[in-house]
């Protein structure tokens, strides 16, 4: 069988193509025995915590809000700050705040408005960025200047420092580490290692919690150069800035970094510090998905358990920033979102009965370091068992196409291959292998389990979703729409970029743009439409912003790239159509608006400009959300109650589900049981909150529910939940 997981499409296989004799099925193994696995983190790590001691895999930036475009380390007004801040905080997938620098004497504030824990950097001030004892900057320099002087710094004194500093802030709970000063010590110098035996013997003492330590090593450093600075240090922290190292096109520099990083110190806790810090040529800006879904696969897939990016500095000249911050953003997600990926890595269990022969593009690569060259298959391949599974990582880090066959799965019509990170849904294998091609430097997490399993496994990823705030990021306006692979939706703008201020209106006018559905990352540039909402969706071939005019009527303007916009257009609309929510069913649009007397009416059209009397519902409520699937028309919609959803097929008869139903939760179809945790959290929650719309999006095959929701004080929070649907089980 020839499997493609890295086509676009969801392949679902309904038959294999043998690929080899009947001597392999002479093979096939117990199940039983396959698919054993731990099933549960062990009960002694935090619930709540960041490993080595916690559940969560750590993930964070360096320099979590810090820099200016006019300079690296500059400190940014307050208002910058925190808008870069909770840009990476939603949702809490990035669980770790790095070492800041320059925004150290900020960090454990910004912890704590974040619940975030972070690593707190050991210095005597922001200003100096390290520690200074009797006048002297601890650093490389003042070493070598003291060497030649022939005296030390009194390391009494630098002992005590250290205590002093670790004593303020030692009982904070937002600390996850310690930042050991100063930064890139040299193994070779005496004095060096003496600073840091000193320097960390002395946090230790200090530290009631005993949390770890942590030293950035310099991204050329090997596992001999390496190696002394362990025990002291309990995490291995070395940069694997591939592009910065020249490795730009020998992308495998990362699986050497981590295989120094375990030769150096195998009982550490293995960190993978990619880049965030240089911009890439214009032609090569398309790379940067791939250069960083492939560093942090790849660091995930040969043993590290956490990512510590540097950097999150905004910097002169740094046009790129953004989309390498979403690209990782993306994988945090992954990581420790619904799919809990960051608990696979920690806790699988390796195994290595699974065999990936490669059969077309290069079998190998090679990395040089300094004179000597370490050639790799061109292939990481990390099999781990977990819940009844097995999760496999597999990263190309060759710069062609590579085509291998897995093999040696379990035989049977129930066994699944699942692509977890990819876009193309799931493949039966019932004759123990399949072949799996590649594209240059991508990276597949895969799921071999039973279906019975996997419905399983889908009903525990929805039934263990709580409600995730994403950032005070104003009020949503639009049901979400898939637009070239991204999911956006329409917002009242929240920043002004001219001012820096936070605003609704601005001349008079109410301003609403484009942003990433669960970031709130603006892709467009403000759109000056009335203050009143509008709604967003696809209209022959154009992203389409449908608004209501200042005179009553409504408008829409159109765009291909989301930066240059048509002039309005009249657009006929039923009247008193509030909150309008638009979608295609097969041939014919349909749009779900709220009347001025509180019912839900649904209009039709054969052209985006043109929308015919509405039909009443027969439903009353506010904030409608529509959706096609499965050949029905789905809507969500809010009232007094909480929210609800309902189907139809035609549009004009609507069956009222009280509950979503996520398949199959129960044995009777009809029996719609549990509404999303999210929500239903919400509803309950009303003498103190107050919900204020919710909608949908399927994307990926996942259900994604995004409501508002104020509290008492009149802040609005978006939050969102996700996981799998059966719209086919509701009629």
């Amino acid at each position: 069988m020839l499997f493609n997981l890295s086509q676009a499409t969801t392949a679902i296989c309904a038959s294999m193509l043998m690929l080899f004799s009947t001597n392999v099925k002479a093979q096939t193994r117990d199940r039983a025995a396959f698919f054993a696995s731990p099933q549960a983190i062990p009960e002694q790590y935090d619930k709540d915590g960041l490993f080595p001691t916690g559940r969560s895999l750590p993930f964070g930036f360096y320099s979590f809000g810090g820099g200016t475009e006019n300079k690296r380390g500059e400190i940014p007004d307050m208002d910058q700050r925190f808008y870069d801040q909770n840009q990476i905080a939603a949702g809490r997938y990035v669980n770790m705040i790095g070492p800041a620098y320059e925004l150290n004497k900020f960090i454990l504030d910004d912890a704590k408005r974040c619940k975030i824990p972070c690593i707190y950097s050991v210095f005597s001030s922001s200003e100096l960025e390290t520690l200074e004892v009797d006048g002297e900057v601890m650093s490389k320099n003042t070493f070598d200047a003291m060497a030649k002087e022939g005296r030390e710094p009194n390391w009494d004194h630098v002992a005590q420092v250290i205590k002093d500093i670790v004593a303020k802030v030692a009982d904070s709970p937002w600390i996850y580490a310690w930042n050991v000063p100063p930064e890139e010590l040299r193994s070779w110098s005496k004095m060096d290692m003496k600073m840091l035996d000193v320097a960390t013997k002395a946090i230790r003492e200090a530290d009631p919690h005993h949390r770890p330590l942590l030293m950035y090593l310099p991204n050329h450093y090997g596992a001999k150069t390496m190696k002394p600075f362990f025990p002291s240090l309990d995490i291995v922290a070395k940069g694997a800035y591939v592009n910065y190292a020249g490795q730009k096109t020998s992308r495998a520099w990362v699986r050497w970094t981590m295989e120094q990083e375990q030769i150096a110190y195998p009982e550490g806790i293995h960190f993978l510090l990619p880049e965030m810090f240089q911009d890439a040529k214009p032609e090569e800006r398309e790379m940067i998905p791939a250069w960083v879904r492939h560093d942090v696969y790849c660091g995930l897939a040969n043993g590290a358990k956490g990512i510590l990016i540097f950097s999150a500095s905004r910097r002169p000249n740094f046009q790129c920033r953004n989309l390498y911050l979403n690209c990782y953003l993306e994988i945090a997600e992954e990581l420790n979102g619904s799919r809990r990926l960051g608990e696979v890595y920690l806790y699988g269990e390796p195994r290595n009965d699974l065999k990936l022969d490669v059969i077309a593009g290069p079998a190998t690569v090679h990395v040089k370091h300094f004179d000597s060259q370490k050639d790799y298959s061109s292939l990481s391949f990390l099999n781990l068992a977990w819940k009844n599974a097995r999760y496999l990582t597999i990263v190309n880090s060759a710069n062609e196409p590579v085509t291998a066959v897995l093999d040696n799965l379990p035989y049977g019509s129930d066994i699944v291959l699942e692509d977890l990170t990819g876009q193309t849904g799931s493949c039966i294998v019932p004759e123990g292998n399949v072949t799996l091609t590649f594209e240059p430097l991508e990276a597949k997490v895969l799921r071999v389990m039973a279906q019975q399993e996997q419905v399983q496994a889908k009903k525990e990823l929805w039934s263990s979703l709580v409600r995730k705030g994403i950032a005070d990021i104003g009020v949503p306006v639009s049901r979400p729409v898939e637009w070239q692979g991204k999911l956006l939706r329409l917002d009242y703008c929240p920043w002004n970029d001219s001012t820096s201020h936070y605003y609704a209106n601005f001349a008079g006018q109410s301003y609403q743009r484009l942003v990433l559905a669960g970031t709130g990352e603006p892709v467009s540039p403000p759109l000056a439409l009335n203050s009143l909402p509008g709604t967003v969706f696809v209209a022959d071939g154009l992203l389409t912003v449908l608004y209501p005019r200042q005179d009553g009527g409504f408008a829409s303007i159109s765009s291909s790239d989301l930066k240059n916009w048509s002039e309005p257009t009249a657009v006929s609309v039923p009247d008193n159509a509030l909150n309008p929510a638009v979608c295609r069913l097969n041939d014919k649009r349909f749009m779900a608006y709220e009347t001025k007397d509180g019912k839900l009416a649904l209009a039709t059209a054969d052209s985006p400009a043109e929308w015919s009397k509405a039909a009443d519902t027969g439903l009353a409520g506010r904030a409608p959300s529509l959706l096609s699937a499965e050949n029905k028309l789905f809507l969500v919609f809010t009232d007094d109650d909480g929210a609800k959803i309902a189907c139809s097929r035609d549009g004009a008869q609507w069956t009222v589900a009280k509950d979503l139903f996520l398949a199959p939760a129960v044995e009777d179809a009809k029996s719609l049981t549990t509404f999303p945790p999210a929500l239903e959290m919400l509803a309950r929650d009303a003498d103190n909150h107050t919900l204020l719309s919710a909608s949908i999006a399927l994307q990926d095959n996942i259900l994604k529910v995004f409501y508002s929701w104020k509290k008492p004080d009149g802040t609005v929070f978006l939050s969102r939940a996700e996981g799998t649907f059966d719209f086919s089980a509701v009629e």
